[in-house]
């Protein structure tokens, strides 16, 4: 795991699979998204963003935690 988002309600985990992130949330759900190698903190937290807003939750860069490597 890469990093993860959570709050009182929601828990998405973020997996490095080379090109892509693989989001996965507490409930087992699963969507991927692009990496972009030249800005991957950007494109992570733009996946982090588009998991959160689609469950219509406001989204805060503040609930996203970067893990080891």
């Amino acid at each position: 795991m890469r990093a993860f988002y959570k709050t009182d309600n929601l828990l998405i985990k973020a997996y490095d699979m080379g090109d892509d992130w693989k989001m996965v949330t507490g409930d087992s759900n699963e969507r991927w998204f692009s990496k972009w190698q030249k800005n991957e903190y950007a494109s992570l937290h733009r996946a982090f963003f588009d998991m959160v807003t689609m469950r219509e939750l406001p989204f805060k860069e503040s609930n996203i935690v970067l893990c080891g490597q």
